[in-house]
């Protein structure tokens, strides 16, 4: 048995969303609703700013790798990462 935590978090930006980034950072959308938003950013022009929520399971308290975030120009939103304590996931 592992005990894993679910961290989520909000990312901002502008144009296509790094869709890379969900296997680099092991992440998922929240809900149906944030993977339409993915799915919208693709003909994004970057006039908007998108907004999506993300979720992954952590074995540790850790943070999304913010630096690779930055570099495709997407923010993840400091305040916006919790993890739930009481996960548990049976391997």
């Amino acid at each position: 048995m592992a005990i894993k935590y679910l961290q989520t978090f909000e990312v901002k930006g502008n144009g296509a969303f790094p869709l890379d980034m969900l296997r680099y950072d092991r992440c998922f959308p929240a809900t149906e609703s944030d993977s339409r938003k993915i799915a919208d950013t693709e003909f994004s022009v970057g006039v908007n700013t998108h907004s999506i929520k993300l979720c992954r399971y952590v074995s540790v308290r850790q943070t999304p790798t913010v630096d690779r975030w930055n570099s495709f120009l997407w923010k993840v939103v400091p305040d916006s990462i919790t993890i739930e304590n009481n996960i548990v996931i049976f391997y």
